[in-house]
């Protein structure tokens, strides 16, 4: 008895001039995900350098410990970053990107309800750890979802959005810091942030869970079909 053969799809042609297929929709739709999350987190986190100094003049602290400070987010964002690949490791990447996005408001929900510069540092050494673990996770995963001939586009993108988010910030923070004073902007946003890591972390764990659910099964799924042939 004859069968059928399924047609292997042809491999794409790899010179300069060979036309570029649009990303999938599902990966575009990802992908901007990816740079919403980016620019969230830029918008936020960029309040360090433009609204601290503020803040702490109000407890009077002298400019030494201002620049200290603001360099305190940027210092322990580092060892956040120098710890990715442990971490990641271990956590899941949507995981890891809402469990960063939590720390970093956490951060500062401690930078507004401080009441003292101590604090103040204590929250920006806190949130600093989100962004260092966040930034380079994001890359990766763009690195993950894009194609190897259009990577460059896509990571230029994620650049495109965290300097939006740098321009953004102060723009977004004036209104707030008006109604509800430095503090309260601070405490406002580490809310609103830390709400986003819970739902984003919600929404991603079930998935997680039907993965490691359906591993083993689509293993032997696997290993039925191949015997069968």
């Amino acid at each position: 008895m004859l069968g059928f053969t399924r047609a292997r799809p042809v491999a794409a042609r790899s010179d300069d001039d060979a036309p570029v297929a649009a990303p999938a929709p599902r990966a575009a739709l990802r992908t901007a995900g990816v740079y919403l999350v980016a620019l969230t987190a830029t918008t936020v986190f960029y309040m360090a350098p433009t609204q601290v100094p503020f803040l702490l003049d109000d407890y009077a602290a002298p400019p030494a410990v201002v620049g200290v400070a603001v360099a305190a987010s940027t210092l322990t964002g580092l060892l956040g970053a120098l710890a990715f690949r442990r971490v990641r490791a271990h956590v899941p990447s949507s995981l890891l990107t809402a469990s960063s996005i939590g720390v970093l408001g956490a951060g500062w929900l401690l930078v507004g309800l401080a009441g003292s510069t101590a604090g103040v540092i204590a929250g920006l050494l806190v949130g600093g750890v989100g962004v260092g673990l966040v930034v380079p996770n994001l890359n990766l995963r763009l690195g993950e979802l894009a194609r190897p001939d259009q990577r460059g586009r896509v990571l230029a993108g994620l650049v495109s959005a965290i300097f939006l988010g740098q321009f953004v910030s102060p723009v977004v923070a004036g209104p707030l810091i008006g109604a509800v004073g430095i503090a309260g902007a601070f405490v406002w946003a580490g809310l609103g942030t830390v709400a986003a890591a819970l739902l984003g972390a919600a929404v991603t764990r079930p998935r997680h869970a039907a993965g490691r659910t359906a591993g083993p099964v689509g293993h032997l799924a696997g290993t039925n079909e191949r015997t069968a042939r």
